[in-house]
């Protein structure tokens, strides 16, 4: 399994769940961030003062896929998220040695049987 986070403007996110979803994958992680950025900034006015924002709002979104299909769900998020600037985002893969179910106690995919029977002998349950 593979972990996809991606990086992306908030107004791309009803856009990529609805093509994640497209794939089969239900479930993401949204986190919201502020991305700093001191190459690019904008000008803002507050009270007759001229401030320079640096900070930009950006999702973090963190999809769980199997090692196939994690070409295609970052191919897709590319193609969501590209805005044609170069702070546009970004997408990172990590590998996932294994996966628990904790709603109803079972492995996910890449589990091994051997590193199962110390995990539930570590949990208590035998």
């Amino acid at each position: 399994m593979k972990l996809v986070t991606a990086v992306v403007r908030p107004h791309c996110l009803e856009d990529l769940r609805i093509a994640v979803a497209q794939m089969g994958i239900g479930n993401l992680t949204v986190t919201e961030i502020e991305l700093y950025e001191d190459r690019v900034s904008r000008t803002e006015y507050y009270r007759g003062h001229e401030y320079r924002q640096m900070w930009e709002q950006r999702l973090r979104v963190e999809l769980t896929v199997e090692e196939d299909l994690a070409e295609q769900v970052t191919e897709a998020v590319c193609n969501i998220a590209r805005a044609g600037r170069g702070e546009a985002g970004q997408v990172l893969w990590s590998r996932i040695g294994a996966a628990w179910d904790w709603r109803d106690n079972t492995p996910g995919p890449g589990r091994q049987e051997e590193a199962l029977q110390k995990l539930m002998t570590v949990g208590g349950n035998k």
